[in-house]
């Protein structure tokens, strides 16, 4: 096993062991290997974070030790996750764990299930939903327009996640009368930071807007291998920074050209190159995006298609009579193999037509009422003459 440590101010639990279940003896199977995966029960990532972005007002908290709630019945089970280690005397001592483990490929499996499971004995209402669709592993997510709804999902999420043995804590939100009874009940957050992890993103309640994370990056890397880890430090699955991000894939694509090794030093210029992008990175951070994206259920969802002969993509807009706020986009780099402009146009107009059903669904059918596709007239041009 080795330990996980998280340095962030916002996070409950430091060091956490995370077992090498992939491990192998001879031609033996690893336990992973042998254990049965379970389907993928996680709400969508994507659709998350887009519902986050809708609503004035948003809490979030998470289950304390979530993995560890889950006991193990049964001595056979219990046989399956033993370890070994020396007591004081020096003597070699065996233990085994009561409850699954962190790095066993049917955790997360088998913590969705309960979790929905658990739900599921309870009355089919608005809470049970919320429940079932808006955890993500151990975080939970929760949006509305009305603080007495926000209040009443508050306790009863609690009161029932508690009756299954699981604790909703570190609660925090933007909403003033909710955060008063959290600060009466001693749930709130105890760290001193003005954001909060949410889904990869920091979210700051107090101005209700997220910004991307903060990272270091190694202004020297100087291999195709050293630029790929670094410029995947950014984690931005909206891809509300697609035109600073995409500069470092078009740079590893230059270097995939040349048919450099993973550790062979790339050209001055590519490295120059690095140091500017990285720069740029390095102040995404700064860059603040509103939280509530989307308001109310009168909204026009504009999509705009584009490419050049390097990059493909689109960018989706929620537009209402007050403001306008990016709420996703994302782009492809063109193949190596050259493509006329008019068939990298389509692929975006293809890219965006796969991505709206997610888009849409996140929201609600009922919240935009009209919905614009902006593509290039060259686009339109290729299909008269065809």
């Amino acid at each position: 096993h080795r330990a996980v440590i998280k340095t962030t101010t916002q996070s409950t639990t430091k060091v956490r062991p995370v077992y090498n279940c992939s491990l192998k003896t001879g031609n033996s199977p690893s336990l992973n290997e042998a254990a049965f995966k379970g389907p993928d029960l996680m709400t969508s990532l994507m659709k998350l974070l887009l519902s986050f972005r809708s609503k004035s007002l948003a809490a979030v908290a998470d289950i304390r030790q979530a993995f560890l709630m889950i006991n193990l019945k049964d001595e056979e089970d219990r046989n399956r996750f033993c370890f070994f280690m020396y007591d004081p005397e020096g003597k070699l001592q065996c233990y085994r764990f009561r409850t699954i483990v962190f790095g066993f490929t049917s955790s997360p499996f088998c913590l969705q299930y309960i979790l929905k499971h658990h739900a599921d004995l309870y009355t089919k209402d608005e809470i049970s939903e919320l429940l079932k669709n808006n955890l993500y592993v151990d975080n939970f997510i929760v949006t509305s327009d009305e603080s007495n709804f926000l209040q009443n999902v508050y306790h009863e999420s609690r009161r029932r996640l508690a009756e299954g043995g699981f604790e909703l804590r570190s609660w925090s939100t933007n909403d003033p009368v909710l955060k008063e009874r959290l600060i009466e009940d001693g749930t709130i957050v105890s760290h001193d930071k003005p954001s909060e992890k949410v889904l990869g993103y920091d979210y700051f309640p107090e101005n209700d807007v997220i910004t991307l994370s903060k990272v270091q990056f190694d202004n020297r890397a100087h291999t195709k291998r050293g630029i790929l880890s670094e410029t995947s430090k950014v984690f931005d699955p909206l891809g509300l920074v697609q035109p600073v991000t995409v500069r470092g894939k078009l740079l590893l694509k230059q270097l995939w050209t040349k048919k450099l090794d993973w550790d062979q030093t790339i050209p001055g210029e590519h490295c120059d190159a690095w140091k500017g992008i990285s720069a740029d990175l390095s102040k995404l951070t700064d860059i603040n995006f509103p939280r509530n994206a989307v308001n109310g259920s009168d909204n026009n969802l504009v999509v705009f298609c584009d490419a050049s002969k390097d990059v493909y993509g689109f960018a989706a807009y929620a537009v209402n009579k007050n403001n306008s706020n990016l709420i996703f986009s994302k782009s492809k780099l063109s193949p190596i193999k050259s493509r006329s402009l008019p068939t990298l146009e389509l692929l975006s107009v293809y890219l965006a037509f796969k991505c709206l059903p997610s888009i849409i669904s996140s929201f609600g059918p009922d919240t935009f009422s009209n919905m614009i596709i902006a593509v290039d007239a060259q686009i339109v041009l290729s299909w008269l003459l065809s």
